[in-house]
């Protein structure tokens, strides 16, 4: 649940350069967006403007746009100077040259190359004003684009083409933040949680938290300052958190901002509001109104000067300043002040509109109608409904006011209010999640009434909408429900809405799930070629630049207590910057590949699913919403889909009992099944193949796989055992347990210049193995990690797959087959040793 309960005098416009931000290009989604940067060092006047351009999958901004006031005194060799200190980086340029842009005419254009790559700088004189873009050359059209919606004062039309492999947009709203200013990142978090994009702003809030402890002007604030602002960033991550089903996350942070002292009457009141939305999240009803009953101990009223004046909250101010009026676009600061009576109104109301919930979700529509629409009667109140900010307020009190409807059985009023919220959302969040939210609640309103058509082409637009932004449903799985259970009930009668169900299956993850199947698609169409060596290049990039920047999250905490850790944090962002000029550099040379241009890569449908399955293959999907599992079965003969029997929570309980039996406890240590190995290592023709293993029966098959020797752990010492099987040791050995006893026993079973291979992942993050030096230096041992077999999928996996038709790789030796509700037989047989790897089988499948 989200409420907004910030406020700003109306005064948007959707001319781009009244914003903080814009899309670049209108077509296939939105790639890449300009980013005001007023502390840019090429805009060094209050005439000049600048935009930093943000790209899908670049971990770094791809290039700038200016609007700079020309002096009579300026050269090109300045302007290039001045560019230059943005740039940050040499470049070397060709001879200018001239070309010609739509509505534009003739621009002058420099083509560049240095260690950045290919570089292109773009300029178009008008007046006093000269206009320029610069930029890596692969992103020619997300720039050409950029420069043309700054000089024509609009977005224009276009195709963004370039290399792209996927994204998510959890992680584009992490790189957007990173080139804002603090200010504005606040309000950019305020206006991604009104749009109902929860996983972004909840990143926008956690790049504040991040940059407030690093940020050298946070020198500058006073105590009391850098509290609240801490405060503010805390609970809105909180409740973003909370808003995505994370709730034990959201629990801690609610308890950090608790931990932060402060009387500031509006930091109180948003933790309290927020936390209260947080229980309503949980369903906890009574938990909410206790917390909002609970007094703020300070005053709730507006702070004011000694002069009257109202000093508005920070989440306020930031609201304001991003306002975009006209004023704003020139430079000026926006002076606009909401009179105390509004802000008490809105606060009021947002008050109102929580008990009214509650008492809606309590039984209670009679008495929630009454409060919600006194709350509603008041947010229409302030300016004449002209304050935008409060817009999600009123259309969520619309809903709300429709549900008290509906459950006193007048469905025409009901339905009405749901169409009014729908507009409202409409104008102000066009195509975000927001209004998809709007449009599901009167969904499944529509549902409920019977008019499964209507309905239908409800959810159907929703789906269009996600798709043409290229977003996924994150947050909204409830209420998506009534759409899966309809389209479950209606396949068995009606084949095709199988393939609704498909298409909305891909864009119910969590942000990067859907884009994992992306890539994976295209990883495994790649070929050989050098192609597919910079796109496998490109991912893991992205993937080092993110594990990168947990590991210097984690640095710069550690270094707070430790000075002497500062080095290491200065190193780890260096390589983050290295990383991501290489990821730069590998898409643009990715870009000259046709196959991987792409404006907005879409989903599968199901008939290119259908097409990509080999004779005998099938693909089995499980979707998940609230407690309820939702099934696809897809093959080259049809498809289909329905609704398990099981809960999610049933099966989830069998799952965690299945994981208990994937391994036993012997002698104080988890020993995992090793039984692949030993078929690996036969196929290899190793001499001496040692398989330690309690189960007799699991011993046997190890020695019909290929094991010329196997060791009861239970019986016997595992090194004296190995010694005396292979005396000096053995050159090879494989962990899989992950506990520091055994593998002290594995490292005594090692030859000199033996190697071990660590393949078990500790349940404890903090556990260590501890090795004698002298004993690793003398005999010359080498350990090292292994993670998903260091293998290349491409050409592993049709290794495995030709071993096995070889009768090389018997795996299927391991598999015990089992009905999907014979899953408790399952886990039994493997707890006991009857089975090696249980697979459940779902239903009607082969």
């Amino acid at each position: 649940m989200s409420l907004s309960v910030v406020a700003h005098a109306q005064g948007v416009d959707d001319r781009p350069l009244l914003r903080d931000s814009f899309r670049i290009g209108s077509e296939g989604g939105a790639l890449c967006q300009a980013q005001s940067a007023s502390g840019d060092p090429t805009a060094r006047t209050m005439f000049d403007r600048a935009w930093t351009l943000v790209c899908r999958d670049a971990a770094r901004p791809v290039g700038q746009i200016y609007a700079l006031r020309r002096g009579s005194g300026d050269r090109d060799a300045a302007l290039l100077e001045r560019l230059a200190a943005s740039r940050k980086t040499a470049v070397e340029c060709g001879v200018p040259g001239g070309v010609s842009l739509p509505d534009i005419g003739t621009a002058v254009m420099r083509n560049c190359t240095g260690a950045i790559g290919a570089y292109r700088i773009l300029t178009v004189e008008r007046g006093k004003t000269i206009y320029v873009t610069q930029g890596y050359a692969a992103y020619a059209s997300a720039l050409d684009l950029g420069l043309r919606s700054v000089m024509l004062g609009r977005t224009v039309p276009g195709k963004v083409d370039i290399a792209t492999v996927g994204t998510n947009e959890a992680g584009f709203a992490r790189l957007q933040a990173a080139t804002l200013d603090p200010q504005t990142v606040l309000a950019e978090g305020y206006r991604r949680n009104a749009s109902g994009n929860y996983a972004e702003a909840a990143e926008f809030f956690d790049s504040l938290t991040d940059r407030l402890a690093r940020d050298p002007d946070v020198a500058k604030l006073t105590p009391a300052e850098r509290a609240g602002r801490a405060h503010e960033y805390l609970v809105n991550r909180g409740l973003q958190l909370s808003n995505l089903g994370l709730f034990d996350q959201a629990d801690a942070a609610f308890a950090q901002a608790r931990g932060i002292a402060t009387a500031d009457p509006v930091q109180l009141r948003l933790r309290r509001n927020f936390e209260a939305m947080h229980h309503i999240n949980r369903q906890d009803l009574s938990g909410a109104l206790e917390m909002l009953d609970r007094p703020l101990g300070g005053d709730t009223g507006a702070a004011t000067g000694g002069d009257g004046a109202l000093f508005l909250p920070p989440e306020v101010a930031a609201e304001m300043s991003s306002a975009a009026s006209p004023a704003r676009a020139l430079g000026v600061r926006q002076d606009t002040r909401l009179a105390p009576a509004e802000r008490a109104a809105i606060i009021d109301a947002q008050a109102q509109q929580l008990r009214g919930t509650i008492l809606r979700l309590s039984g209670q529509p009679g008495p929630a109608r009454d409060i919600l629409s006194q709350a509603l009667a008041s947010a229409v109140a302030i300016r004449d409904g002209r304050v935008t900010s409060i817009t999600r307020l009123r259309a969520q009190l619309l809903g709300e006011i429709a549900l008290t409807y509906e459950a006193q059985g007048d469905f025409g009023q009901a339905e009405s209010n749901l169409n009014q919220a729908l507009v409202l959302l409409g104008v102000q969040y066009p195509e975000t999640v927001a209004l998809n939210g709007a449009r599901a609640r009167l969904g499944a309103f529509l549902v409920r009434r019977g008019r499964n058509e209507d309905a239908l082409k409800i959810y159907r637009g929703i789906m269009a909408s996600t798709m043409e932004n290229r977003a996924t449903l994150t947050g909204m799985a409830n209420q998506l429900q009534p759409y899966f259970n309809l389209l479950a009930r209606e396949i068995p009668n009606r084949p095709d809405l199988t393939a609704d169900l498909f298409a909305a299956s891909q864009m119910l993850l969590r942000p990067g799930a859907a884009d994992t199947l992306e890539q994976l698609s295209r990883e495994l169409s790649a070929g050989n070629g050098e192609a597919a060596r910079l796109f496998r290049q490109s991912v893991s990039l992205s993937r080092d630049i993110e594990r990168g920047r947990i590991a210097l999250a984690q640095l710069r905490q550690a270094a707070e207590g430790q000075k002497a850790l500062l080095p290491d944090v200065m190193q780890a962002q260096a390589d983050i910057d290295q990383l991501a000029a290489d990821q730069a550099n590998t898409l643009a040379a990715l870009a000259a590949y046709p196959q991987y241009r792409a404006v907005s890569p879409q989903g599968l449908t199901l008939a290119e699913m259908q097409a990509t399955l080999k004779p005998g293959e099938g693909y089995y999907k499980l979707a998940q919403l609230g407690d309820a599992l939702y099934a696809l079965w897809i093959d080259g003969a049809g498809a289909t889909g329905y609704r398990l029997t099981a809960s999610a929570t049933e099966v989830a309980r069998k799952v965690a009992a299945l994981r208990e039996t994937i391994s036993i406890d012997v002698n104080g240590a988890q020993t995992t099944y090793a039984l692949a190995a030993i078929m690996a290592a036969a196929v290899r023709k190793c001499r001496v193949i040692i398989l330690s293993e309690p189960h007799a029966a699991r011993r046997q098959l190890a020695l019909e796989l290929g094991a010329t020797h196997v060791v009861d752990p239970l019986s016997e010492k595992l090194a004296e055992r190995v010694q005396a099987i292979s005396p000096g040791g053995v050159a090879f050995a494989l962990d899989t347990t992950a506990r520091g006893a055994v593998v002290d026993d594995v490292l005594a079973c090692l030859a000199r210049r033996g190697i071990l291979g660590l393949m078990g992942v500790p349940t404890d993050p903090t556990a260590a193995v501890s090795v004698n030096m002298l004993t690793m230096i003398g005999r010359g041992i080498g350990v090292r990690g292994i993670c998903e077999g260091d293998s290349d999928p491409q050409t592993f996996i049709p290794e495995m797959v030709e071993l096995f038709r070889k009768g090389q790789f018997p795996i299927n030796r391991l598999i015990t087959t089992y009905a999907f509700e014979d899953i408790t037989r399952a886990v039994e047989d493997q707890a006991t040793g009857r089975a090696v790897k249980p697979v459940l089988l779902m239903d009607d499948q082969p």
